[in-house]
């Protein structure tokens, strides 16, 4: 297994395994060198040291609705009492929520989701008829 070390900008330290380099805190820009090269490169021009330097990406917490038991579990899961989940979500006993209410009701959410309203075809109905209706009224007086 190659042995790396490094430059602090003050003094050389190492050697170092790959795995005891991603403790060290190095940067892409830190000076390594390890037996084979003629001299100091950066780390970031190491191909085994790129994996050091990628930004770990994490998701966000999951809200607490999409959580679900893990499967092996025998335990029921923990539900609350429909009158209590209802005035949560301050609903009428038969109102359907919509898309936009489910997304605002989570608690840990960071911003909520905005859905323009649908859009009336009753206007370009209307003109169509009234466009219709000159066509016919032109052809009538043109008899």
């Amino acid at each position: 297994m190659r042995k790396y070390f490094v430059h602090d900008s003050q003094k050389e330290k190492g050697p170092f395994t790959i795995e005891e380099l991603s403790s060290e805190n190095i940067t892409a820009e830190t000076p390594v060198w390890y037996e084979g090269l003629e001299s100091w490169t950066m780390a970031g021009n190491v191909n085994e040291l790129k994996s050091l330097f990628i930004k770990k990406i994490a998701p966000p917490p999951l809200p607490k609705a999409f959580t679900a038991p893990h499967p092996l579990s025998t335990a029921p899961p923990k539900t609350q009492p429909l009158a209590e989940s209802q005035e949560k979500a301050k609903l009428p006993e038969n109102e359907i929520p919509d898309r936009n209410q489910i997304l605002n009701s989570f608690e840990d959410a960071s911003e909520a989701y905005y859905e323009p309203p649908k859009k009336s075809f009753l206007i370009p109905i209307l003109v169509g008829l009234i466009i219709l209706g000159a066509i016919i009224t032109i052809i009538m007086l043109l008899k």
